[in-house]
C-alpha cells in the first residue's frame, strides 16, 4: 500500500504515525525497529541461483513439451463407448 509506505519510510524508531487512510480503512503504525538492508556475497547465493534458474528452465521446457504433445495429439472421444462402459 503506497500510502503506508510513504508514512513508514519517514518515521524513525519508536515513532507513531498520524492516522493513514488506505483503500482498506484507517491505520496507525509504529516503527519498533529499523533493520538496515543487507546483501549476501555472491559466493553464498550462487548455488541457490543456479538451482532456481535450472528448475525454471526445466519447468519451461516441460510445459513447452506438454503443449506440443497436446497440439500434435490425435485425441478422439467416443461418447457412445463411454456411456456403454458406465452402464
Amino acid at each position: 500500500m503506497p500510502e503506508l509506505d510513504k508514512v513508514l519510510f519517514t518515521l524513525n524508531e519508536g515513532e507513531i504515525s498520524d492516522i493513514v487512510e488506505t483503500e482498506y480503512g484507517y491505520h496507525i503504525v509504529r516503527v519498533d525497529k529499523i533493520i538496515p538492508p543487507s546483501f549476501k556475497p555472491f559466493k553464498e547465493v550462487k548455488e541457490h541461483i543456479k538451482k532456481t534458474l535450472t528448475a525454471r528452465r526445466h519447468n519451461e521446457a516441460y510445459n513447452e513439451m506438454v503443449s506440443k504433445l497436446e497440439k500434435d495429439a490425435d485425441i478422439q472421444i467416443f461418447e457412445d463407448r463411454l456411456h456403454k462402459a458406465s452402464d
